[in-house]
């Protein structure tokens, strides 16, 4: 049963894998620049509206400033799905911190995470 399971898994990466490019691409032309607040509430929505499409139940969340920080300037959105039908329901989360092209300005945090 497990074994079957598995083919079915890679049976539809297989038959999906043009799609999921397709979307990886869309969403990485969206031009997030977190220290510069770009674009990052149209990519949380972006991400939110694919997971609710496969089922999920979503909530975009405001991520509260850092400490010494005004509301707007830190205040990065955090996209949290539940697939809460199903076998196994399961969570998934994702946020980033300053994606920003060059050096980084100061104060801003470097790197991403998802979770």
């Amino acid at each position: 049963m497990k074994e079957e399971r598995m083919q079915d898994i890679f049976k539809y990466i297989e038959e999906h894998n043009e799609e999921a490019i397709a979307q990886l691409i869309e969403l990485c032309s969206l031009p997030t620049v977190s220290a510069q607040g770009q674009a990052i509430g149209e990519t949380a929505e972006w991400v939110s509206g694919r997971l609710r499409a496969l089922g999920f139940e979503v909530q975009v969340i405001g991520k509260p400033a850092s400490k010494g920080e005004s509301s707007s300037s830190g205040a990065q959105p955090v996209v949290y799905a539940a697939l809460t039908s199903g076998p196994s329901p399961a969570g998934v989360g994702e946020g980033r911190d300053a994606l920003t092209p060059g050096p980084s300005p100061a104060g801003a945090g470097e790197g991403g995470s998802a979770f």
